[in-house]
């Protein structure tokens, strides 16, 4: 009887645990709402290029990966069709 009421608190006492642990995670910022905040996008890139071999599963650092991603792409279409520029030629020699 003893060892089954271990047991029990024992288990609640985990149980909070693992309910604590998991209520103070950061917020977790959504690929759009990433691209609408350049400045926080580049404050938590930043803070996953620190340690990218732990931090690659948590959920903002691959949110920034996609919204990255997202970005190049909407550039690269944003770029096509546009007039190529180049350096006026040198008309003279000194």
């Amino acid at each position: 009887m003893k060892r089954l009421n271990e047991m029990k608190l024992t288990s609640v006492v985990m149980i909070a645990l693992l309910v604590s642990a998991c209520s103070s995670q950061e917020k977790t910022y959504t690929v759009p709402e990433l691209l609408k905040d350049p400045v926080l996008m580049e404050k938590i890139k930043k803070w996953c290029d620190e340690s990218p071999g732990e931090r690659m599963a948590i959920p903002n650092c691959g949110n920034i990966i996609e919204a990255k991603r997202q970005q190049f792409i909407k550039n690269m279409h944003d770029e096509v069709g546009k007039p190529m520029t180049y350096p006026k030629p040198i008309t003279k020699w000194n």
